[in-house]
């Protein structure tokens, strides 16, 4: 058994694979289900949740980020049979847009905060972030705040939030719905911040909330220490539990310029030390981690640099230490894609979703259409 980090150089294929379409309208640009959430249930029904904003594709810069982050729609969309066909309308959740300008603006905070069970196999924490400055024309002049959901019911009510917080100290906080659930049911929220206006490089972290008493109480954790080598960005971090007390964590590492790749961090006391495994991918990040039901562990990620599209591998062990081949789940993508989440379905088949942009469909220097795709596919 290797105890050092080991993955594969090797690149594959899925045995079997089908591309599919969870949500498109093309009057809208819609994004980044890694930030939206996804959840299967084992009634087959599965729930995954994106940002969206009604644009015009024809206008330069009409799919800014920085306005799907402080205008757009966070919302969910359903399949009843696993993931074979998925509901037309989706459900608009919040408006992020009207929530900052009441929080804001108008200094109203909801108080929707009655507690919710957390170990309930039903119950989804639906985390995000808002922006203060509803008008800023950059990231550097937008100060954002956490904001959290939770449902027990699948996203029908939401009786805690949304409420919206930043630790005093930092200068912007993104919450993200990557979150374990420890053994007493309180959960450990991985997001991610900037902790100071001045910070050198632009650097960005990892930290964590705690919510317990049923999310009553929602606390700073800290920011977590993690071994940055060259990287100015330690972002995005997907947990999973590979043990009664253990957390494997992938996270996207950014150095300049702008290559991107997938380190892995454990800790064996709940979240509070942790320590470096290894680098695991050679470019692409944003990661998924989920533990599959044999044990091994499925990380996918997006690949920004041609070929662009959706890579994954898996764990040859179940702790994350020796990683399979690279697999090509699609190479037909523009550059704007990714930000995945996967589930394993009944039948042992892994779905992905991510929102994705095809190559071919650009013409005439037009913006082609964002929308939230998947993919059905077997090792």
């Amino acid at each position: 058994m290797k105890t050092k980090l080991w993955s594969s150089c090797e690149v594959a294929k899925p045995s079997k694979k089908q591309d599919i379409i969870v949500y498109r309208d093309d009057e809208y640009c819609s994004n980044w289900p890694m930030s939206g959430g996804m959840w299967r249930f084992d009634d087959d029904e599965i729930l995954v949740g994106f940002t969206r904003l009604k644009v015009d594709y024809k206008k330069v810069g009409s799919t800014n980020h920085l306005h799907l982050d402080t205008w757009g729609q966070l919302c969910l969309v359903r399949s009843k049979d696993d993931g074979e066909t998925w509901e037309n309308e989706v459900e608009v959740v919040v408006n992020k847009r009207d929530v900052a300008i009441e929080f804001f603006q108008e200094g109203k905070q909801n108080m929707n905060q009655n507690p919710v069970d957390f170990t309930s196999p039903d119950t989804i924490l639906l985390c995000n972030y808002v922006g203060e400055h509803l008008w800023a024309k950059t990231y550097g002049e937008v100060r954002f705040w956490s904001m959290i959901m939770a449902s027990p019911d699948r996203g029908k009510s939401w009786p805690l939030g949304p409420i919206i917080k930043k630790p005093r100290h930092l200068f912007s906080a993104w919450g993200l719905p990557n979150y374990v659930i420890r053994p007493n049911g309180n959960v450990l929220i991985f997001n991610d911040c900037v902790p100071c206006e001045n910070e050198k490089d632009g650097q960005m972290y990892i930290y964590c909330d705690i919510l317990e008493n049923n999310g009553l109480c929602w606390n700073y954790f800290g920011i977590l220490p993690l071994e940055r080598r060259d990287a100015r960005l330690i972002i995005h971090g997907s947990p999973v539990m590979i043990g009664e007390t253990s957390i494997l964590l992938a996270v996207r590492a950014q150095t300049p310029p702008n290559i991107v790749y997938v380190m892995l961090y454990r800790s064996d006391d709940y979240g509070r030390n942790w320590y470096t495994i290894g680098r695991v991918t050679d470019i692409g990040g944003t990661p998924h981690l989920l533990r599959l039901r044999d044990g091994r562990i499925l990380l996918t990620y997006e690949r920004r640099f041609p070929p662009c599209g959706i890579r994954a591998r898996i764990s040859e062990d179940a702790e994350g230490i020796i990683w399979g081949p690279e697999i090509v789940l699609r190479d037909d993508g523009g550059s704007d894609i990714g930000y995945s989440r996967s589930v394993q379905r009944k039948d042992g088949s892994i779905l992905t979703v991510y929102y994705f942009v095809n190559a071919a469909e650009r013409k005439n220097n037009q913006e082609p259409t964002r929308y939230i795709a998947g993919t059905i596919w077997k090792p």
